[in-house]
């Protein structure tokens, strides 16, 4: 007997056919199958309705604003949108911030996939914030496109790239205070850039490439943010 012909006598005779009750209890016990639709739902129940709150004040605020014709008041609130960021920066590192990543990383899931379903959530959920709070602003402020764009969009965006880059760089339980300050840079830097518009008023094209420019920036920490996201390389103790 060959050694090939030895091996298939032993692999058929330690064949183990599974009984009708083997079948049954592996049956009962398989993981069920998630849709896209009932992960994004238990990532909503994760994140809580606490979390949409920042957003929803500042749109209330501006809509109350735009109702008294206050137009100061409603550029005023404007200034702290950036800080609409702050809420998915401590969301995203929730999981570092509690040492739950690395449980998180070996569940069903991969860790990669989960942030990048929250990111998509709370990316989704800003932008609308934003865009609401930009057409209050163009219909009852009278501010043209580019003025929404430095005054909104780069600053914004701005402080996304620059709490991500934070986030991703500087692990530990006290990380949400650097997207913080970084928020809050943002904020300045929206009242900032509204002024130079004021003074200047930059040509329209220029401003479109700079929101293009901050924009790709974004979207490539954010690919960063999720292709690290389960490098441990760190000392989380």
């Amino acid at each position: 007997m060959t050694d090939k012909e030895l091996k298939e006598a032993i692999k058929s005779a330690y064949i183990l056919t599974e009984t009708d009750a083997e079948k049954r209890f592996i049956k009962k016990h398989e993981q069920r199958k998630l849709r896209l639709g009932e992960i994004i739902k238990i990532e909503f129940r994760y994140m809580g309705i606490k979390s949409l709150i920042p957003g929803a004040a500042l749109c209330l605020l501006m809509m109350v604003a735009a109702g008294s014709g206050n137009t100061a008041f409603m550029l005023i609130i404007s200034w702290f949108i950036p800080l609409g960021a702050l809420m998915p920066m401590a969301l995203l590192s929730r999981s570092e911030h509690y040492h739950m990543d690395e449980i998180e990383a070996a569940s069903r899931f991969s860790l990669k996939f989960v942030r990048l379903v929250r990111m998509l959530i709370m990316g989704a959920v800003s932008m609308v914030i934003v865009i609401m709070c930009a057409a209050v602003l163009k219909k009852n402020a009278d501010i043209s496109i580019a003025g929404l764009l430095l005054n909104i969009a780069i600053p914004y965006f701005m402080s996304v790239w620059g709490g991500l880059l934070i986030v991703r760089k500087w692990h530990g339980r006290m990380n949400i205070l650097g997207p913080a300050a970084v928020c809050v840079i943002g904020s300045m830097c929206s009242i900032a850039l509204e002024s130079v518009h004021r003074a200047y008023e930059a040509p329209a094209f220029i401003i479109i490439i700079l929101t293009a420019a901050v924009m790709a920036i974004t979207v490539k920490e954010c690919i960063k943010f999720v292709k690290e996201s389960e490098n441990f390389s760190w000392n989380l103790c």
